[in-house]
């Protein structure tokens, strides 16, 4: 939905404007309904088991009642008990460092809504897609936010027979043990100076956030790439019956001027200069601050 323009994206006519397709309001802000296991909003919950667009009616999880069948009438005073009403509200940028983390988007869900890990966790699970080998539950994943410049590399250690270059994040625990990333390469990291990037490093059984100490940054490949910073970095958890909390190893951004290249041929003096800025050249790894 966007304010100004009001306009809508329906799932049966795309972009949409309130004269077109009105939406109930409520003060400022559209209500709009959630109708489906696929992410498709209505304008009211007689929208849900209606074709969208030339598909089949979309009934992704079946009949609902008090939507499609049991239906009193999609007047609000039939809403109690049969539906979420979204209510967009702004939120606060500065609260999540996007004055200088401004690629790091995944925060807003960190600081205002960390039950979409769970929501996440709980609808992987309902359609048999946790496997705990390629996709794990809710508290097996330590998530990590890396500021990084000129990754190269290509493929994926998953999805391509061939992975070059690129880097690993690996979280040490208490033990000593390095517990290592996938390898991200270019297509993975985007692209510029200075991008924030969130790798999700899969955590054997029985690690917590408390046996994280610390993070080692690997290249690969002699793929020379420039370390900026260090954000946050948390394990989610389950609370009650629908809610999460995030166990923070650590938070805030911790900045760096670091090069990470095992060829130090373009470095002189141990040090090379990348878009104005000095980085000391640290060989093909480094270690980066724990708590």
């Amino acid at each position: 939905y966007k304010y100004g323009e009001q306009k809508w994206e329906r799932c049966t006519k795309g972009g949409a404007t309130l004269a077109e397709v009105p939406l109930r309001m409520e003060g400022a802000h559209p209500i709009i309904y959630w109708g489906n296991g696929h992410n498709k909003v209505f304008e009211n919950r007689g929208g849900y088991g209606h074709a969208c667009g030339a598909g089949k009616p979309e009934k992704a999880d079946g009949d609902l009642a008090g939507w499609n069948v049991k239906n009193p009438s999609n007047e609000l005073a039939d809403d109690p008990g049969r539906v979420i009403i979204l209510r967009p509200l702004p939120v606060d940028l500065d609260a999540v460092g996007y004055d200088h983390s401004s690629g790091r988007r995944e925060a807003l869900a960190d600081h205002y809504a960390p039950w979409i890990y769970r929501l996440s966790s709980l609808e992987l699970a309902r359609e048999g897609k946790i496997d705990d080998a390629k996709t794990l539950g809710l508290d097996r994943y330590l998530y990590v936010d890396v500021e990084v410049a000129d990754v190269g590399g290509e493929g994926d250690s998953y999805c391509t027979p061939i992975v070059r270059g690129g880097f690993k994040l690996r979280a040490i625990t208490t033990a000593g043990t390095a517990i290592s990333s996938p390898q991200i390469t270019k297509a993975y990291a985007g692209g510029g100076h200075r991008d924030w990037k969130r790798v999700a490093i899969a955590l054997p059984a029985g690690v917590h956030a408390a046996d994280i100490t610390g993070f080692v940054f690997d290249a690969y490949d002699k793929d020379g790439i420039y370390v900026t910073g260090l954000g946050d970095a948390f394990v989610p958890r389950a609370v009650g019956d629908n809610g999460a909390t995030l166990d923070y190893v650590r938070r805030g951004v911790a900045t760096f001027t670091d090069y990470i290249d095992d060829d130090r041929s373009t470095c002189a003096a141990g040090k090379i200069t990348y878009e104005g800025t000095d980085y000391r050249c640290m060989g093909g790894q480094v270690q980066l601050v724990g708590r």
